[in-house]
């Protein structure tokens, strides 16, 4: 099973770090959330990726 450290940065700004260190800033709304993306969007995108590679494989 995959294994994430989410780590807080600042306000209302994380990065997530994967087991292969490639990293995403998450953000929540505000003046802040021009840097990272929303958890909202984020979870949209994994489904929708999950969606897509279950399709595709």
């Amino acid at each position: 099973m995959s294994e994430v450290s989410i780590i807080w940065l600042e306000l209302k700004r994380f990065v997530a770090l994967d087991q292969t260190n490639h990293t995403t800033v998450i953000s929540g709304t505000g003046e802040d959330g021009k840097i990272g993306i929303k958890p909202v969007d984020l979870l949209l995108m994994s489904l929708g990726s999950c969606m897509g590679l279950s399709i595709v494989y």
